[in-house]
């Protein structure tokens, strides 16, 4: 029960920094991506072994920090005047998750083994993933972190960065594409 603890400490203020300088959403998909490929390794590693102990503290250290990114990711799209409501539905959100989790990944270990618990946490973080990558295509970033020089960008802020930058000139490309694109994004984009 420690382990997972023991990534949070690590992992937790990179990550943290890392969303406060780019868009929230590739930080939150990267972390649960990662989450969700340290879960697969499960399957190969013996969770005793030293492999399968790192594989525990990276599921741990890019696990908790989602409910954070989630929640800076919600206020900065909210006024002033909605945060304290909308951080009390998101406590309710995590509280009703928290009392479902485990009754899903015990009915799945009861029916397939230890291996349940593995796979409820590779499916449970590949559709949070997947949820944020949708959301990356479907919007754009608040203007909070749109114009921020690079100088100004966290060294943890900086491996995330390229991630965020290939969705989103993708989403460009499609715009421009369908002929979306207003008058300044298409000089910005050089055409």
């Amino acid at each position: 029960m420690a382990i997972p603890t023991l990534g949070v400490i690590l992992m937790s203020v990179p990550i943290s920094a890392a969303s406060d300088d780019i868009d929230r959403r590739a930080v939150g998909a990267l972390a649960a991506l990662t989450a969700a490929a340290a879960a697969t390794g499960l399957f190969f590693f013996e969770p005793n072994s030293w492999k399968g102990l790192v594989c525990v503290i990276v599921i741990g250290g890019t696990t908790y920090p989602l409910y954070s990114v989630a929640g800076a990711y919600a206020n900065d799209w909210l006024p002033r005047d909605r945060i304290t409501a909308a951080a009390g539905q998101l406590v309710l959100l995590y509280g009703v998750g928290a009392m479902i989790g485990p009754l899903i990944g015990s009915a799945l270990m009861a029916r397939i083994g230890t291996d349940g618990f593995v796979w409820m946490a590779v499916v449970c973080h590949l559709a949070i993933a997947g949820f944020l990558i949708l959301r990356m295509f479907q919007y754009r970033e608040p203007i909070r972190v749109r114009h921020q020089p690079w100088s100004e960008v966290s060294p943890a802020g900086r491996v995330f960065y390229i991630p965020a930058t290939v969705i989103g000139m993708g989403r460009r490309v499609r715009q421009r594409q369908r002929g979306e694109l207003t008058g300044a994004e298409r000089s910005e984009m050089g055409g």
